[in-house]
Protein backbone atom coordinates (compact mmCIF):
# COMPACT_ATOMS: atom_id res chain seq x y z
CA UNK A 1 0.00 0.00 0.00
CA UNK A 2 2.85 2.37 0.97
CA UNK A 3 4.76 1.78 -2.13
CA UNK A 4 1.94 2.11 -4.07
CA UNK A 5 1.09 5.44 -3.20
CA UNK A 6 4.46 6.58 -2.68
CA UNK A 7 5.23 5.44 -6.38
CA UNK A 8 1.90 7.28 -7.65
CA UNK A 9 3.80 10.48 -5.48
CA UNK A 10 6.51 10.64 -7.88
CA UNK A 11 4.81 9.26 -11.48
CA UNK A 12 1.07 10.81 -11.73
CA UNK A 13 -0.16 14.07 -10.72
CA UNK A 14 -3.76 12.43 -10.73
CA UNK A 15 -4.82 11.01 -7.12
CA UNK A 16 -7.16 8.49 -8.60
CA UNK A 17 -5.27 5.74 -9.12
CA UNK A 18 -4.48 5.45 -5.45
CA UNK A 19 -7.71 5.73 -4.10
CA UNK A 20 -8.25 1.89 -3.35
CA UNK A 21 -4.90 2.39 -1.76
CA UNK A 22 -6.12 5.08 0.48
CA UNK A 23 -9.61 3.73 1.33
CA UNK A 24 -7.71 1.15 2.83
CA UNK A 25 -5.99 2.47 4.66
CA UNK A 26 -8.52 4.90 5.82
CA UNK A 27 -10.52 1.48 6.94
CA UNK A 28 -7.59 0.46 8.41
CA UNK A 29 -7.79 3.67 11.04
CA UNK A 30 -11.46 3.27 11.31
CA UNK A 31 -11.38 -0.50 12.16
CA UNK A 32 -8.97 0.27 15.41
CA UNK A 33 -11.86 3.07 17.00
CA UNK A 34 -13.11 2.13 20.11
CA UNK A 35 -16.66 1.04 18.34
CA UNK A 36 -18.07 -0.37 21.40
CA UNK A 37 -18.21 2.68 23.65
CA UNK A 38 -19.14 5.60 21.07
CA UNK A 39 -21.68 5.94 17.82
CA UNK A 40 -19.47 6.35 14.46
CA UNK A 41 -21.21 8.54 11.85
CA UNK A 42 -19.37 9.44 9.17
CA UNK A 43 -19.83 12.64 7.89
CA UNK A 44 -18.92 14.71 4.82
CA UNK A 45 -19.43 17.91 5.66
CA UNK A 46 -17.32 20.57 7.26
CA UNK A 47 -19.81 20.42 10.76
CA UNK A 48 -20.89 16.39 12.18
CA UNK A 49 -24.55 16.51 13.16
CA UNK A 50 -26.39 14.45 15.82
CA UNK A 51 -30.16 14.76 15.96
CA UNK A 52 -32.07 13.71 18.91
CA UNK A 53 -35.83 12.98 18.02
CA UNK A 54 -38.22 13.43 21.10
CA UNK A 55 -42.10 12.60 21.74
CA UNK A 56 -44.67 14.95 23.08
CA UNK A 57 -48.16 14.51 24.13
CA UNK A 58 -49.62 17.89 23.93
CA UNK A 59 -53.05 19.05 26.21
CA UNK A 60 -55.48 20.15 23.95
CA UNK A 61 -55.28 23.97 24.14
CA UNK A 62 -51.18 23.77 23.44
CA UNK A 63 -50.12 24.67 26.66
CA UNK A 64 -48.95 21.88 28.13
CA UNK A 65 -47.13 19.07 26.72
CA UNK A 66 -44.87 16.17 28.70
CA UNK A 67 -42.24 13.27 27.25
CA UNK A 68 -44.31 10.29 26.13
CA UNK A 69 -40.98 7.50 27.26
CA UNK A 70 -39.32 6.99 30.41
CA UNK A 71 -42.43 5.96 32.58
CA UNK A 72 -46.15 4.50 32.66
CA UNK A 73 -47.99 7.47 31.67
CA UNK A 74 -50.45 6.97 29.47
CA UNK A 75 -52.40 9.49 27.03
CA UNK A 76 -53.62 8.20 23.45
CA UNK A 77 -56.33 5.97 25.55
CA UNK A 78 -58.74 6.25 28.11
CA UNK A 79 -57.94 9.14 29.66
CA UNK A 80 -56.19 11.96 27.33
CA UNK A 81 -53.03 14.28 29.01
CA UNK A 82 -54.34 16.84 31.30
CA UNK A 83 -58.05 16.89 29.65
CA UNK A 84 -59.33 13.82 31.27
CA UNK A 85 -61.38 15.89 34.18
CA UNK A 86 -60.30 13.99 36.58
CA UNK A 87 -59.93 15.63 40.59
CA UNK A 88 -57.03 14.96 42.52
CA UNK A 89 -56.75 12.10 45.12
CA UNK A 90 -58.71 12.49 48.76
CA UNK A 91 -58.94 11.33 51.76
CA UNK A 92 -61.95 9.06 51.94
CA UNK A 93 -61.23 7.69 48.35
CA UNK A 94 -63.61 3.85 47.69
CA UNK A 95 -62.78 1.04 45.62
CA UNK A 96 -63.66 2.09 41.34
CA UNK A 97 -62.55 5.51 42.00
CA UNK A 98 -60.09 7.03 39.40
CA UNK A 99 -57.85 10.42 40.35
CA UNK A 100 -54.97 11.86 38.89
CA UNK A 101 -51.85 13.24 40.12
CA UNK A 102 -48.40 13.81 38.59
CA UNK A 103 -49.66 12.99 35.08
CA UNK A 104 -50.61 9.23 36.20
CA UNK A 105 -53.95 8.12 36.33
CA UNK A 106 -54.83 6.09 39.50
CA UNK A 107 -57.50 3.70 40.23
CA UNK A 108 -58.20 2.73 43.90
CA UNK A 109 -58.07 -0.80 44.14
CA UNK A 110 -58.64 -0.45 48.26
CA UNK A 111 -60.51 1.90 49.95
CA UNK A 112 -58.00 4.58 52.02
CA UNK A 113 -56.86 8.25 52.25
CA UNK A 114 -54.61 9.00 49.35
CA UNK A 115 -54.26 12.70 49.78
CA UNK A 116 -51.45 14.87 49.69
CA UNK A 117 -49.09 11.62 48.94
CA UNK A 118 -45.75 12.04 47.12
CA UNK A 119 -45.20 10.42 43.67
CA UNK A 120 -42.85 8.07 45.43
CA UNK A 121 -45.46 6.95 47.86
CA UNK A 122 -48.42 6.66 45.03
CA UNK A 123 -46.19 4.23 43.10
CA UNK A 124 -45.20 2.63 45.89
CA UNK A 125 -49.00 2.17 46.82
CA UNK A 126 -49.42 0.19 43.26
CA UNK A 127 -46.64 -2.06 44.24
CA UNK A 128 -48.62 -2.81 47.43
CA UNK A 129 -51.83 -3.75 45.68
CA UNK A 130 -53.89 -0.32 47.19
CA UNK A 131 -53.83 1.35 44.02
CA UNK A 132 -53.22 0.68 40.03
CA UNK A 133 -52.10 2.23 37.19
CA UNK A 134 -54.75 3.12 35.00
CA UNK A 135 -53.12 2.50 31.08
CA UNK A 136 -56.39 1.35 30.23
CA UNK A 137 -57.48 1.60 26.23
CA UNK A 138 -60.52 3.51 25.22
CA UNK A 139 -63.42 1.85 24.33
CA UNK A 140 -65.42 5.02 22.49
CA UNK A 141 -63.51 5.82 19.26
CA UNK A 142 -65.34 8.84 18.83
CA UNK A 143 -63.20 10.49 21.45
CA UNK A 144 -61.49 13.10 20.55
CA UNK A 145 -57.56 12.04 19.56
CA UNK A 146 -54.86 12.74 21.95
CA UNK A 147 -52.28 15.58 19.75
CA UNK A 148 -48.66 14.85 19.91
CA UNK A 149 -45.69 16.47 18.57
CA UNK A 150 -42.23 15.50 16.97
CA UNK A 151 -39.01 17.43 18.61
CA UNK A 152 -35.40 17.54 16.93
CA UNK A 153 -32.85 18.35 18.76
CA UNK A 154 -29.48 19.40 16.86
CA UNK A 155 -26.22 19.22 18.08
CA UNK A 156 -23.22 20.33 16.00
CA UNK A 157 -19.33 20.11 16.32
CA UNK A 158 -17.09 21.48 13.98
CA UNK A 159 -14.33 18.57 12.13
CA UNK A 160 -10.67 18.56 13.54
CA UNK A 161 -7.74 17.01 12.45
CA UNK A 162 -4.46 14.69 13.43
CA UNK A 163 -1.56 14.74 11.30
CA UNK A 164 0.97 12.21 11.73
CA UNK A 165 3.97 11.12 8.60
CA UNK A 166 6.13 8.34 8.31
CA UNK A 167 9.65 8.70 7.57
CA UNK A 168 9.08 5.90 5.19
CA UNK A 169 11.18 6.53 1.97
CA UNK A 170 11.81 4.31 -1.25
CA UNK A 171 15.58 3.64 -0.10
CA UNK A 172 13.70 2.45 3.44
CA UNK A 173 11.47 0.63 1.95
CA UNK A 174 13.86 -1.29 -0.31
CA UNK A 175 16.27 -1.32 2.50
CA UNK A 176 13.93 -3.27 5.21
CA UNK A 177 12.98 -5.86 2.14
CA UNK A 178 16.35 -6.84 1.74
CA UNK A 179 16.23 -8.02 5.15
CA UNK A 180 12.82 -9.75 4.57
CA UNK A 181 11.24 -7.51 6.37
CA UNK A 182 7.08 -6.40 5.00
CA UNK A 183 8.52 -2.04 5.35
CA UNK A 184 4.89 -1.48 3.55
CA UNK A 185 2.85 -3.15 6.23
CA UNK A 186 5.15 -1.62 9.09
CA UNK A 187 4.46 1.81 7.77
CA UNK A 188 0.67 1.68 7.25
CA UNK A 189 0.30 -0.25 11.13
CA UNK A 190 2.61 2.83 12.46
CA UNK A 191 0.33 5.31 10.59
CA UNK A 192 -3.20 3.93 11.27
CA UNK A 193 -2.10 2.64 15.09
CA UNK A 194 -0.82 6.42 15.99
CA UNK A 195 -3.87 8.13 14.87
CA UNK A 196 -6.20 5.64 15.97
CA UNK A 197 -4.56 5.37 19.60
CA UNK A 198 -4.69 9.22 20.28
CA UNK A 199 -8.93 9.12 18.35
CA UNK A 200 -9.33 6.67 21.10
CA UNK A 201 -7.79 8.99 23.91
CA UNK A 202 -10.27 11.47 22.74
CA UNK A 203 -13.27 9.57 22.46
CA UNK A 204 -12.16 7.60 26.12
CA UNK A 205 -11.46 11.17 27.68
CA UNK A 206 -14.70 12.90 26.11
CA UNK A 207 -16.72 10.00 27.50
CA UNK A 208 -15.36 10.56 31.32
CA UNK A 209 -15.96 13.73 30.93
CA UNK A 210 -20.03 13.84 29.66
CA UNK A 211 -20.65 11.12 32.22
CA UNK A 212 -22.61 11.35 34.98
CA UNK A 213 -20.50 10.56 38.50
CA UNK A 214 -22.12 8.20 41.22
CA UNK A 215 -20.83 7.58 44.35
CA UNK A 216 -17.03 6.30 45.28
CA UNK A 217 -16.83 2.36 45.67
CA UNK A 218 -14.39 1.23 48.58
CA UNK A 219 -13.31 -2.15 47.99
CA UNK A 220 -9.84 -1.96 49.79
CA UNK A 221 -10.59 -5.06 52.39
CA UNK A 222 -12.09 -7.64 50.17
CA UNK A 223 -10.70 -10.02 48.50
CA UNK A 224 -9.75 -9.69 44.81
CA UNK A 225 -12.57 -12.57 43.61
CA UNK A 226 -15.82 -10.43 45.79
CA UNK A 227 -13.96 -7.13 44.65
CA UNK A 228 -14.84 -8.32 41.02
CA UNK A 229 -18.29 -9.84 42.13
CA UNK A 230 -19.26 -6.63 44.06
CA UNK A 231 -18.03 -4.56 41.31
CA UNK A 232 -20.64 -6.40 38.72
CA UNK A 233 -22.98 -5.77 41.27
CA UNK A 234 -22.34 -1.91 41.18
CA UNK A 235 -22.47 -2.10 37.03
CA UNK A 236 -25.49 -3.87 36.90
CA UNK A 237 -27.25 -1.04 39.47
CA UNK A 238 -25.41 1.68 37.16
CA UNK A 239 -27.20 0.26 34.02
CA UNK A 240 -30.36 0.19 35.46
CA UNK A 241 -30.65 3.94 36.59
CA UNK A 242 -29.53 4.28 32.57
CA UNK A 243 -32.30 1.89 31.56
CA UNK A 244 -34.65 3.42 33.81
CA UNK A 245 -34.01 7.25 33.22
CA UNK A 246 -33.93 6.44 29.57
CA UNK A 247 -35.32 3.09 28.69
CA UNK A 248 -32.05 1.86 26.78
CA UNK A 249 -29.92 -0.86 28.16
CA UNK A 250 -26.39 -0.90 29.57
CA UNK A 251 -24.58 -2.31 26.53
CA UNK A 252 -20.67 -1.70 28.14
CA UNK A 253 -18.07 -0.95 31.13
CA UNK A 254 -14.81 0.60 30.64
CA UNK A 255 -12.73 -0.01 33.15
CA UNK A 256 -9.08 0.99 34.31
CA UNK A 257 -6.56 -1.99 33.92
CA UNK A 258 -6.56 -2.99 38.15
CA UNK A 259 -10.59 -2.59 37.78
CA UNK A 260 -10.69 -4.34 34.89
CA UNK A 261 -8.49 -7.61 36.44
CA UNK A 262 -11.10 -7.52 39.37
CA UNK A 263 -13.69 -8.23 37.17
CA UNK A 264 -11.52 -11.14 35.12
CA UNK A 265 -10.63 -12.58 38.46
CA UNK A 266 -14.58 -13.16 39.23
CA UNK A 267 -14.56 -15.86 36.49
CA UNK A 268 -18.19 -14.26 35.30
CA UNK A 269 -15.72 -12.59 31.93
CA UNK A 270 -16.24 -14.65 29.04
CA UNK A 271 -13.85 -14.93 25.86
CA UNK A 272 -16.00 -12.15 23.94
CA UNK A 273 -15.64 -10.31 27.19
CA UNK A 274 -18.91 -9.91 27.99
CA UNK A 275 -19.55 -10.47 31.52
CA UNK A 276 -21.93 -13.43 31.98
CA UNK A 277 -25.42 -13.11 33.14
CA UNK A 278 -25.40 -9.71 32.11
CA UNK A 279 -25.43 -7.27 27.93
CA UNK A 280 -21.91 -5.54 29.51
CA UNK A 281 -18.80 -5.72 27.23
CA UNK A 282 -16.23 -5.13 29.24
CA UNK A 283 -13.29 -2.70 27.84
CA UNK A 284 -10.08 -1.61 29.64
CA UNK A 285 -8.68 1.61 29.62
CA UNK A 286 -4.99 0.78 29.10
CA UNK A 287 -3.94 4.44 29.99
CA UNK A 288 -6.03 5.38 32.38
CA UNK A 289 -5.47 8.17 34.82
CA UNK A 290 -6.94 6.40 38.05
CA UNK A 291 -9.02 3.59 39.07
CA UNK A 292 -12.43 4.22 37.81
CA UNK A 293 -15.60 1.84 36.31
CA UNK A 294 -17.69 3.58 33.57
CA UNK A 295 -21.30 2.13 32.54
CA UNK A 296 -23.07 2.88 29.48
CA UNK A 297 -25.17 2.26 26.96
CA UNK A 298 -24.15 2.38 22.91
CA UNK A 299 -27.03 1.22 20.68
CA UNK A 300 -27.19 0.52 17.04
CA UNK A 301 -31.15 0.40 15.69
CA UNK A 302 -30.36 1.21 12.14
CA UNK A 303 -28.10 2.94 9.78
CA UNK A 304 -29.21 6.62 11.00
CA UNK A 305 -30.14 5.37 14.86
CA UNK A 306 -27.81 5.51 17.42
CA UNK A 307 -27.40 5.81 20.49
CA UNK A 308 -24.37 6.59 22.95
CA UNK A 309 -22.97 8.77 25.07
CA UNK A 310 -20.74 10.90 22.48
CA UNK A 311 -20.18 10.26 18.52
CA UNK A 312 -17.39 9.69 16.42
CA UNK A 313 -17.87 11.54 13.32
CA UNK A 314 -14.86 11.02 10.69
CA UNK A 315 -14.41 13.05 7.82
CA UNK A 316 -14.79 11.10 4.02
CA UNK A 317 -15.25 11.78 0.48
CA UNK A 318 -18.17 10.21 -1.54
CA UNK A 319 -15.69 7.09 -1.92
CA UNK A 320 -15.01 6.71 2.19
CA UNK A 321 -11.04 7.74 1.69
CA UNK A 322 -9.41 9.82 4.16
CA UNK A 323 -6.76 12.27 3.22
CA UNK A 324 -3.29 10.86 2.34
CA UNK A 325 -0.22 12.97 1.48
CA UNK A 326 3.09 13.15 -0.19
CA UNK A 327 5.62 15.21 1.65
CA UNK A 328 9.00 15.78 1.42
CA UNK A 329 11.66 14.76 3.54
CA UNK A 330 13.86 18.17 4.39
CA UNK A 331 16.94 16.51 5.23
CA UNK A 332 17.40 14.35 2.20
CA UNK A 333 14.38 15.39 -0.03
CA UNK A 334 12.61 12.24 -0.24
CA UNK A 335 9.01 11.81 -0.66
CA UNK A 336 7.31 10.42 2.77
CA UNK A 337 3.91 9.31 3.57
CA UNK A 338 2.14 11.38 6.10
CA UNK A 339 -1.71 10.86 7.29
CA UNK A 340 -4.49 13.75 8.24
CA UNK A 341 -7.31 12.37 10.41
CA UNK A 342 -10.32 14.87 10.30
CA UNK A 343 -12.80 14.05 12.65
CA UNK A 344 -15.84 15.23 15.08
CA UNK A 345 -16.70 14.50 18.29
CA UNK A 346 -20.40 15.13 19.47
CA UNK A 347 -22.08 14.54 22.72
CA UNK A 348 -25.50 12.83 22.13
CA UNK A 349 -28.31 15.05 23.15
CA UNK A 350 -29.24 14.93 26.91
CA UNK A 351 -33.16 14.84 26.27
CA UNK A 352 -33.10 18.22 28.17
CA UNK A 353 -35.55 20.91 26.61
CA UNK A 354 -33.32 22.47 24.66
CA UNK A 355 -34.15 25.37 22.41
CA UNK A 356 -32.00 25.76 18.71
CA UNK A 357 -28.63 24.58 17.88
CA UNK A 358 -26.68 23.07 20.44
CA UNK A 359 -22.82 23.25 20.47
CA UNK A 360 -22.34 19.56 20.17
CA UNK A 361 -18.35 20.28 21.91
CA UNK A 362 -18.83 22.55 24.81
CA UNK A 363 -17.25 19.98 27.34
CA UNK A 364 -17.35 22.22 30.18
CA UNK A 365 -21.35 22.93 29.51
CA UNK A 366 -21.89 19.29 28.85
CA UNK A 367 -19.76 17.62 31.65
CA UNK A 368 -21.40 15.41 34.26
CA UNK A 369 -24.78 15.71 32.18
CA UNK A 370 -24.78 12.62 30.03
CA UNK A 371 -28.16 9.90 30.92
CA UNK A 372 -26.35 6.97 28.87
CA UNK A 373 -22.81 6.91 31.08
CA UNK A 374 -22.67 7.48 34.97
CA UNK A 375 -18.79 6.99 36.09
CA UNK A 376 -17.66 5.44 39.55
CA UNK A 377 -14.32 6.19 41.06
CA UNK A 378 -12.86 2.63 42.88
CA UNK A 379 -10.58 2.42 45.61
CA UNK A 380 -8.57 -1.22 45.75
Amino acid sequence: MIEQLLAESNTSANIENGRPTLVGLTRKINDKIFKDICGIQPTSQPRATVYGVRYQMVSQDGSETRETLGSHRTSTGKYPFKDHGLPVGSDSMTVGEHFSEFDYVFGVVVDGDYLGLTESELLGKVLSGDLRLVTDADDDDTSDVQSSRFIMDRWQSDIKSRRVKSPTTWELLHDMQGNNIDGSSAAEDLLATSISDEVNSDIIMKTITVAKKGTPIDLSNGELYQQGRTLIARALELGADIQRNTTFPATFALASPKVASAIRASGQVGSSDIIDGTNLKLVTDGKAIGEYMLVGSKLEFDALDTVAPIHYSPYVEADNAGTYLIATDSENLQPVPALISRYAITSSPDFSDVDGVQNGEDWEKLANNSPLATLVTVNL
